[in-house]
């Protein structure tokens, strides 16, 4: 068991996680100019692509490293 790898994959679980549940509070994947133009469209689309940036994070990199971890 390799212990730092395993922090470090616990660690992209609770920052993808936290991306994922609060996507408006997270940085901006929606340009400012679709902001102005359609706020509802531009509201829908920081969702989502926030939601998956969080979910890949998470799961991807997270579950990754932290299964490496143990098996290491």
């Amino acid at each position: 068991m390799n212990g730092s790898l395993l922090s470090v994959g616990l660690f992209f679980v609770l920052i993808g996680g936290l991306v994922a549940l609060r996507p408006h509070r997270t940085m901006n994947f929606v340009p400012s100019g679709e902001w102005t133009d359609d706020p509802g469209r531009a509201k829908r689309r920081q969702e989502r692509l926030a939601r998956s940036v969080g979910l890949f994070v998470s799961v991807g990199l997270g579950g990754g490293c932290v299964v490496a971890g143990l098996l290491a």
